[in-house]
């Protein structure tokens, strides 16, 4: 009882010791498998953001034209330039060198001019000024564009609110994409000179300057990850993309990432999806073979353990017949020691004189002696045949010899309970 308690007991511990390595093989592969997917949101997080660092990139870089010009604006004496226009109607020459690098590309077309004391755009009939570049004068002129009025009044009520805080001489104000208007101001004084109106060439800023730029910034093979259209979302209008063959539709490219341009380009936005880039696709093949690798390892763990497990299950039953075998043999091996010391005991104390008797009695010890001899060599070679040390061989054996040798042994036992054998060849 104690030996089958023993067993029963490590085979309930060998269950569990199962169960608990089976259980930390899943939670093990479930974080690697949460990893990979962690890694790989980890990535596209990465790209979205070198894709958003450069569109911020693109938007400073097609304004930059914009601003150019007048970077060197502030080094100008304001005094000097109001002083100079009081006398003359005229700016400075260094001045008039901002206004000739304005126009020397294609951004601007046309600049106009309000000193701050006269009325222009606000009283019918009144004259603004024009610049000319070739004479590089300014002259009157009473044929006004609304846009250019437009742009003067941004920028009155602009640089209104904001003139007893601002530090440079200058404030630029956007009307949109159509004019850019500055704001001449005095800092000694906190006086404003006058406003001047730049207009914005909007062809050749939508069809040649920002679709270029954004099909050479994006629409190259090394871009081909992501598709980026400018949209006027006032008017709903697609007005360039990066690649053509890509129409702008919602439902088709769900929009991942939207840039607006600072105060320039207001109405405008950039819209960009993301596609499978090179990038995107060997994270998604790495994790493919992640996977594979990380099944296959999951797949060998199990079957490590399934195989310890059932080693272990076919040693213990060979324990259990290893236990039963020795509990027959033990009863095999008592059977003829019984009679041996039965005989040997009936000898000993006189109680068999007679001399057949004693034969008997004797052949009964000899049989019985070589049996058990018989038995423990058959013993002994299954001990060597179990060690590898021996073989067994078989060998063929009469029947009829097998029954007579066990007759022979057990003759007086079979007599004695009233049965009597007979033999037929």
């Amino acid at each position: 009882m104690p030996l089958i308690q023993k067993l029963s007991n490590r085979n309930s511990t060998r269950w569990v010791f199962f169960g608990i390595a089976s259980i930390a093989v899943l939670a093990l592969t479930v974080m690697n498998i949460y990893s990979l997917f962690a890694l790989r949101e980890s990535t596209l997080e990465t790209a979205k953001e070198v894709k958003k660092s450069q569109l911020e990139e693109f938007v400073n870089n097609v304004q930059y034209p914009l601003y150019r010009p007048f970077w060197g604006m502030n080094k100008l004496d304001m005094k000097h330039v109001q002083e100079h226009w009081n006398k003359k109607k005229q700016f400075p020459r260094n001045f008039t060198g901002v206004l000739d690098d304005a126009l020397s590309g294609s951004l601007f077309s046309s600049i106009h001019f309000i000193p701050s004391n006269e009325e222009g755009c606000n009283e019918p009939g009144q004259p603004i000024y024009k610049y000319y570049p070739d004479s590089k004068r300014f002259s009157h002129t009473y044929d006004i564009p609304e846009y250019v009025c437009d742009g003067f009044g941004i920028s009155k009520s602009r640089i209104r609110s904001s003139l007893e805080d601002w530090r440079w001489n200058a404030k630029t104000t956007f009307d949109s994409h159509r004019t850019l208007t500055l704001a001449l101001i005095s800092l000694s004084d906190r006086q404003i000179l006058g406003h001047l109106n730049f207009k914005i060439d909007q062809d050749y800023l939508k069809n040649e300057h920002l679709a270029k730029e954004l099909v050479k910034e994006f629409g190259g093979d090394d871009n081909k990850g992501m598709v980026v259209w400018l949209r006027d979302w006032v008017q709903d209008e697609i007005l360039a993309s990066s690649d053509t063959n890509y129409v702008y539709d919602r439902e088709i490219y769900p929009i991942d990432m939207r840039q607006r341009f600072s105060e320039s380009f207001d109405d405008w936005v950039l819209h960009a999806t993301f596609l499978e880039s090179p990038t995107l696709a060997a994270s998604d093949i790495s994790l493919q073979r992640n996977l594979i690798v990380l099944g296959f390892a999951v797949f060998v763990l199990f079957g490590a353990l399934i195989f310890i497990f059932i080693n272990a299950k076919r040693e213990r039953d060979l324990a259990d017949r290893q236990a039963g075998f020795l509990a027959n043999i033990t009863h095999e091996l008592k059977t003829p020691l019984a009679v041996m010391q039965a005989a040997g005991e009936n000898i000993a104390d006189g109680r068999v004189k007679d001399g057949d008797r004693l034969k008997i009695y004797g052949n009964h010890i000899f049989s019985e002696s070589v049996r058990l001899k018989k038995m423990i060599e058959k013993l002994l070679d299954a001990a060597k045949v179990d060690s590898s040390h021996a073989t067994a061989t078989q060998s063929p054996n009469q029947l009829e010899e097998l029954v007579a040798e066990f007759y022979e042994a057990n003759k007086e036992y079979i007599k004695g309970k009233g049965f009597k054998f007979t033999f037929q060849y």
